[in-house]
């Protein structure tokens, strides 16, 4: 049974005066975590860590693991992504609003690019991530460096922050989220963990603005997904290479941990195999993950099995879908020019 926790911040009401807090002041260090927490935040450690070394007498014929069949690689479409925009610094996330404009996350900023590309500045944070945008029109936004889930208004002003803490502790770098029917978000939060020390979480953000851990111990939560019906939550645990889904028996409160989708690397070392973006395409039950510095995004079938895989050519970080009826997915992350300090917007055809 999920702990819960005194609700704390009301989505849609103003906290009393008593308990308000004072506008964060994103310069301060207040709000940002150390440099070395920073780096771990933008890019976890991809290499799993060497086994501690066996000290007793070796045998004379050393035993090898019995290596498994590697699956069929899908094919890979690598003229089904195209540049649909391109902003100052590699990008992290994306969301569409009602009217088709998408909203890029990279570096302390949120970009707003509309349908013919144009892209202009709408709002500046601490490192905002994942992002959602309510029925009322405002957007919740992980951010990281407030280490806080944040309310944004329509112009991109933030107004509160809604959670910073949950089971009695405080956040550590919320990283993506995602909102169910019920008015409530779910949100991952990965902390800064080697995969020695599991800590990443999840939690959810009730209508009433209570605040519930999830689920807890998992290595690199990061995308954050719900089934087409609502049943099921999925998760990408990076560290663990894999997705995984629990059973949602009631807002805030699911079943134990089952693993939907093993996620493979080109090599058994290889940090390519690290992924963070998930969604699940609402039209069919397809669930798309983006395999970070892999360069691709992954296209699964609802029983979880690979399908195809898209080259994008870039890093990429986010993935979104603009409408269920058009066959195409949106995709963020670096630049194919390899600008270090350029993010780009994609377009992936997933129907061609």
């Amino acid at each position: 049974m999920a702990k819960k926790t005194a609700p704390s911040i009301d989505l849609d009401l103003p906290l009393p005066e008593a308990t308000k807090p004072a506008k964060p002041e994103l310069t301060t260090s207040i709000d940002k975590p150390e440099q070395d927490q920073l780096a771990s935040i933008a890019k976890p450690d991809r290499k799993l860590p060497a086994l501690d070394s066996v000290k007793s007498k070796p045998a004379s014929k050393p035993l090898k693991p019995k290596a498994s069949p590697k699956p069929a690689k899908p094919s890979v479409a690598q003229d089904a992504v195209s540049v649909v925009a391109e902003v100052w610094s590699p990008a992290d996330n994306v969301v569409f609003d009602n009217s088709g404009n998408a909203f890029v996350s990279h570096g302390k900023h949120i970009s707003k690019v509309s349908s013919d590309g144009m892209v202009e500045p709408w709002a500046t944070m601490g490192s905002p991530r994942g992002h959602v945008i309510l029925p009322d029109g405002t957007h919740i936004v992980a951010d990281a460096g407030q280490r806080a889930i944040v309310k944004l208004n329509e112009a991109g002003e933030q107004v509160r922050k809604v959670a910073t803490r949950s089971d009695g502790y405080f956040l550590r770098a919320p990283n993506d989220l995602v909102a169910d029917s019920k008015g409530g978000v779910y949100f991952t939060d990965p902390g800064y963990a080697r995969i020695r020390n599991p800590i990443g979480r999840i939690h959810y953000i009730a209508a009433d603005g209570s605040v519930t851990l999830v689920a807890q111990t998992l290595a690199f939560p990061e995308g954050i997904a719900l089934s087409v019906d609502g049943s099921k939550l999925l998760v990408v645990e990076s560290q663990n290479r894999q997705v995984i889904e629990f059973e949602i028996r009631s807002p805030g409160d699911v079943g134990p941990k089952q693993v939907f989708a093993r996620l493979n690397a080109e090599s058994d070392n290889d940090e390519n195999g690290f992924a963070n973006g998930l969604l699940v395409e609402p039209k069919t039950g397809r669930v798309f993950v983006a395999h970070g510095e892999g360069h691709r995004v992954e296209m699964l079938s609802p029983k979880g099995k690979l399908l195809r895989s898209f080259d994008v050519g870039a890093t990429v970080n986010g993935i979104a879908i603009k409408s269920s009826d058009d066959g195409r997915l949106f995709a963020t992350g670096g630049a194919r020019s390899g600008k270090k300090d350029a993010g780009q917007l994609f377009e992936i055809r997933i129907d061609d």
